[in-house]
């Protein structure tokens, strides 16, 4: 375990540098966590269910979006930039007209959007901002391409605060084929006026918000009117401080946890809480709490396995992680420096290697990532290829150095790359580590501390 503590260690120094200029920031103490991780399995002994990996908690049901993005088959279109709201929790300023943008890439166009949804066979298209409705013409025209022209059975939703949502704007979604909005009601202090205008018109109508510590009561209050009204999901999200947001939520004494990025304890404590009592007043509603270490791992994965599928060549394996793993095998020691212009290297499949391993004295083990980008002079080796009407830049990058295995190494990551339990323990060996995040995706929360 001593790789993994390292690697928590790193995380920790990490996010204690970045935001060190935070004077009254708190993190989480040793002395603390026992005592709050007690608390948190209290709540988690409620009857739940469990989704990737014991990562995603929920109860009674999980909506098809949900499904659908830790699968990595969603693609989310930043339509517009801008949002009609402040909220206190927003990790981002949103305050200029952008392009709309999905995966750091640019689609001025509905049909150029639909050509990449189809050509990398999405399940799932989300329209978010800033706020879409303040982009409203254009979300109709994207909708309409994609109905018209894409996947009949793609799966669509839009995110909106619920500030612009007339009955008029409400219809023409759902007669343009949305199967699922959701409303952000904190943005409006729980006002459900906008969202109660939504009643019987979707599929599928759900309530996303951050879980907000203070807001813990009036959001158990709240639920019978959400049923009412006929929302058939809330989902819970945990609070993260971005340095856009960190004033305001240090400002209200939240306590944060350290990982990839920093979390409100509080905000899990509320969200896990807010499901207890759904279950405890046998509430048929869908709760689902989608924390950041479901998000940094499923979401992340899903999307480059998605991707790298698309661009493996035939002596590649794509990981649970997304990455492409190559083996490189030779009879002779080398040195790694030369690996991977050796003449004496062979490439092999996988399944090539396993079948003869024991043969080998050195392997060379490679972990790619495929970068998409627009701009073909930004990366030395890049490849282009169309989706449709649209030219794109398909780049393989090394996602670390590549990896020489000797002895009994190579026996090891045989054992750990044929091994068909998803729980395995993180190896001890520093080396075997590295593998071992490229290969699997961690299961279960972690230890506060």
């Amino acid at each position: 375990m001593i790789p993994y503590l390292d690697y928590l260690n790193h995380l920790i120094n990490k996010n204690s540098e970045e935001f060190g200029r935070y004077k009254n920031l708190k993190w989480l103490s040793p002395f603390e966590a026992e005592s709050y991780e007690q608390k948190r399995n209290q709540l988690l002994s409620a009857s739940l269910n469990w989704s990737f990996q014991v990562t995603k908690p929920w109860i009674n049901h999980l909506s098809k979006g949900c499904q659908i993005c830790g699968s990595g088959k969603w693609l989310c279109l930043f339509i517009a930039g801008k949002c009609n709201a402040s909220c206190f929790y927003c990790p981002a300023p949103q305050q200029q007209d952008d392009i709309p943008t999905a995966q750091q890439l640019q689609f001025n166009d509905a049909v150029g959007f639909r050509e990449f949804v189809d050509f990398f066979a999405f399940s799932g298209v989300s329209f978010s901002g800033g706020e879409p409705l303040l982009a409203f013409n254009n979300v109709i025209h994207y909708l309409q391409e994609l109905r018209k022209n894409g996947n009949p059975t793609l799966y669509i939703w839009l995110y909106t605060n619920g500030i612009l949502a007339s009955q008029e704007k409400l219809k023409k979604l759902a007669a343009e084929g949305l199967d699922e909005i959701r409303f952000d009601i904190g943005a409006t202090g729980y006002n459900l006026t906008a969202l109660k205008k939504a009643t019987h018109l979707f599929p599928t109508l759900t309530v996303e918000i951050p879980a907000i510590p203070e807001e813990r009561e009036k959001l158990k209050q709240l639920l019978p009117q959400l049923i009412d009204a006929g929302v058939t999901q809330l989902n819970l999200h945990q609070l993260r401080l971005t340095h856009y947001n960190a004033e305001k939520l240090i400002a209200r004494g939240y306590t944060f946890l350290h990982g990839e990025a920093p979390v409100a304890l509080e905000s899990e404590l509320t969200a896990l809480e807010i499901m207890q009592f759904a279950v405890e007043k046998h509430l048929p509603i869908g709760v689902n709490y989608c924390n950041l270490q479901y998000k940094r791992r499923f979401q992340k994965a899903g999307y480059r396995k998605t991707i790298a599928t698309k661009f493996a060549d035939p002596l590649e394996k794509v990981t649970k992680q997304g990455f492409l793993r190559s083996l490189y095998v030779s009879e002779e020691e080398i040195h790694l420096l030369e690996t991977l212009n050796h003449p004496q290297l062979s490439r092999v499949t996988t399944e090539q290697f396993l079948s003869c391993f024991s043969r080998y004295k050195t392997v060379i083990v490679r972990y790619r990532g495929i970068i998409l980008h627009e701009d073909s002079g930004e990366f030395l080796q890049t490849v282009p290829f169309n989706t449709g009407s649209k030219t794109l830049q398909c780049t393989p990058a090394n996602a670390i150095i590549p990896i020489e295995l000797h002895g009994e190494q190579i026996q090891k990551f045989v054992q750990l790359i044929t091994s068909e339990n998803d729980a395995m323990a993180p190896p001890d060996n520093e080396t075997l580590f590295l593998i071992w995040q490229h290969e699997f995706i961690e299961k279960g929360l972690r230890p506060y501390y």
